[in-house]
Parts: structure tokens; sequence; C-alpha cells
């Protein structure tokens, strides 16, 4: 009964511990229609540019494509995927809508995202700078399958 009581207060003296959570996030536009022109393009990509900003980690990335995006993002602490999906969204949004380009985007509802341990972080990035090379030669759906989503 000692060793129990010990145990459980010096459980509750730990400290928190942390996780670097890696993510590969694929996000499609509506029906995966091409809406992402290449007038609304740069700005899509400024506006990951200042969310990625903000994380100060340099093995994030991203990829615009007309239908849909690529990310590599560390998932904040305090965040889910669905939550980290919900903020890029809501960034990109902002940035359209400051550009008065009076277009918004439609995102299907689902999103596509797997873990990436620390060992393959170079391998996918390299992967997402790829993309549009990649996309000539398969679809999004070919991709989506190839990567078992």
């Amino acid at each position: 009964m000692i060793l129990f009581l010990n145990y459980e207060l010096s459980f509750s003296l730990m400290t928190h511990s942390y996780s670097n959570i890696w993510t590969h996030v694929v996000l499609e536009v509506k029906d995966q229609q091409p809406a992402i022109s290449e007038k609304v393009r740069p700005l899509v990509k400024k506006a990951l540019e200042e969310y990625f900003s903000e994380t100060e980690d340099q093995q994030a990335g991203f990829s615009v494509l007309a239908d849909h995006l690529h990310l590599l993002v560390k998932l904040p602490q305090n965040m889910s995927v669905d939550q980290l999906v919900h903020s890029i969204r809501g960034q990109i949004s902002i940035r359209l809508e400051r550009e008065k380009l009076g277009k918004r985007l439609d995102w299907e509802d689902r999103y596509h995202a797997h873990s990436v341990s620390l060992n393959r972080l170079s391998i996918i990035r390299s992967l997402i700078d790829r993309q549009e090379l990649k996309h000539k030669e398969m679809t999004l759906k070919e991709e989506l399958k190839f990567f078992g989503l």
C-alpha cells in the first residue's frame, strides 16, 4: 500500500510530455474542381507561408495545386488534426477576403491525413515539393490510393 501511494504521488508531480507529431494533410477542393486558379494560387501560397512562418519550423512544407493542397506540418500541442485543418482553411479564406477576390474556396468536408515519422520527414517533404510534376502522371485519386487513403 505504501508503494502504491508513493507511486501515485510521484506520478502527479511529473511534468507534461511533449510530442512531435508530423502530419501530411491533403485538402481537396469541393468535387475536385480546379478552383485554385493561377490568380488565386499565389494568394493561397501567401496564406500558407504566413501560417507556417508562425511555427518557425524548417521541415514544414506545402504544395498548392488547382484542385487540392498537400501540407507537411508539425501538429501544434494544443490542436487536433481537425482543428489544424479548420485553422488552415480559415487562414486561406481570410487571405482571399483581404484581397477582395469575391471568391471563396469550397472544400470537401473530408480531408486526408497521416502521421509522418521523423526519419521520413525529408522524403515526404521532397514528395510534396514535386507534386506538380507528379500530377502530370497521376491523378489525385490514384495518389490517395497509393497512400492507402
